[in-house]
């Protein structure tokens, strides 16, 4: 085994000592907090804005990178409202029924903040329509918006 510059290099293995290990995990550490902390401020903007859409309810996430949103009131059958979310808004979002939670979709708000901005006035649009009736297109020229030219809640 040899030693260069911190590193530890064996038979199969290779392992940092020293110096170097510890300014990698302070480095790691200061970068789990800063995506923690964006994490969480993309979770309180994105449960505030859902809690003014009407016919949905937000779950608040407590530690996860996902949000359950009950939708049973824009429409029962939560793999047919994420259907219709991506055909006619172009937002994709996981139906509940996946995780055996039915009437809720799960949607991710690890995007940027305005893809998250986007994703939230789309989905407002979305279920106004869908509740009072007007269900005839999405009014929206997605080729002339390049941000829209992708779904704007991916979840995985």
């Amino acid at each position: 085994m040899w030693t260069n510059h911190g590193f530890k290099v064996g038979k199969s293995r290779f392992t940092l000592s020293g110096q170097p290990r510890l300014r990698l995990m302070r480095l790691g550490r200061f970068v789990l907090a800063g995506v923690i902390g964006t994490l969480e401020d993309n979770a309180n903007f994105v449960y505030e804005r859902l809690k003014s859409i009407p016919g949905i309810k937000a779950v608040r996430p407590q530690g996860s990178m996902f949000m359950l949103v009950n939708v049973r009131e824009v429409n029962p059958d939560d793999l047919i409202f994420a259907r219709d979310c991506f055909d006619r808004q172009r937002i994709i979002v996981l139906p509940g029924t996946v995780f055996g939670v039915p009437g809720y979709v799960r949607i991710t708000f690890s995007a940027p903040r305005h893809v998250l901005m986007e994703a939230c006035d789309r989905l407002k649009e979305y279920c106004e329509e869908t509740i009072s009736g007007e269900t005839h297109g999405t009014g929206m020229d997605f080729s002339e918006c390049s941000s829209l030219g992708s779904p704007a809640i991916v979840s995985s």
